[in-house]
């Protein structure tokens, strides 16, 4: 591994201590932001902090790394599950599994399918009480 390789991983693996371990979602952002030779382990763990962090705010991030890097099978859990827990709608997140399969070539697995039934399931509960 080349030395751009080697402080891709260690940052990646920062942004992801600090955002994980730590709850320390500023902190994450700010190395990031302070990296300049980001590469596709660095942007999956923004990623995955801003799904558990900021939900919302996770397709901006994922709008940048598509700019930046091809996104791997990596990169959509994290937006999947930034989806789900952004209240986004369940069509939505039928929309990035097509994109996944059309645009990029990458098949669901079980991570990917596992983040619809979370989101599915949350909504039928909601409907149940409603009832």
């Amino acid at each position: 591994m080349d030395w751009t390789g080697w402080a891709c991983t260690v940052v990646g693996r920062l942004i992801s201590l600090y955002s994980k371990v730590w709850a320390d979602f500023s902190t994450a952002c700010h190395l990031f932001s302070r990296f300049e030779g980001r590469g596709i382990g660095a942007w999956n763990a923004l990623l995955f902090a801003y799904a558990e962090h900021c939900p919302s705010g996770a397709n901006a991030v994922f709008a940048e790394l598509h700019k930046t890097v091809t996104p791997t099978q990596v990169a959509f859990p994290s937006l999947l599950m930034a989806y789900a827990h952004a209240d986004i709608y369940v069509g939505h997140l039928y929309a990035v599994l097509k994109r996944m399969v059309v645009v990029y070539d990458i098949e669901p697995d079980k991570t990917h399918m596992g983040c619809i039934v979370k989101r599915t399931w949350y909504v039928l509960n909601v409907v149940r009480r409603f009832i």
